[in-house]
């Protein structure tokens, strides 16, 4: 059997090759439509560690360990901490008062490394270990 010469010949491959791109955009369409699901409630999840964040006295210890979450759920770069922690010891310099007085402590001077961000952790459960 030759190759399809004419476009009737043609026209039942045409048909095979659309219908699998259209099964492969309709499963991209329906993985990016879950993934939408996620994205929303990951965001309703950011806001409410926010809102407690805001609600909280800054120096308490709930406070502070809420610095080690948001970090992690908004993926901070090492040059983030580095940057923060820098910003931090200059505020509590600056906050030393002629009297002793000394703010709270800032829970960034403490805050060397995270956990990988959730995503991170996802990525790699889903990919094959390597070898």
């Amino acid at each position: 059997m030759g190759l399809p010469s004419t476009r009737a010949e043609e026209a039942p491959l045409e048909a095979s090759r659309a219908r699998s791109e259209l099964l492969t955009t309709q499963r991209s369409l329906r993985d990016a439509r879950r993934g939408l699901g996620r994205d929303a409630t990951n965001l309703e999840y950011v806001k409410n560690l926010v809102v407690q964040f805001l609600s909280l006295r800054p120096g308490s210890s709930e406070h502070a360990s809420l610095v080690p979450v948001l970090a992690t759920v908004l993926a901070f770069t090492d040059e983030d901490l580095a940057g923060r922690r820098a910003a931090a010891r200059r505020e509590a310099e600056a906050s030393r008062g002629w009297f002793g007085a000394e703010a709270p402590p800032n829970p960034f001077l403490g805050l060397t490394q995270l956990a990988p961000a959730p995503r991170d952790r996802l990525d790699r459960a889903a990919s094959p270990p390597a070898e």
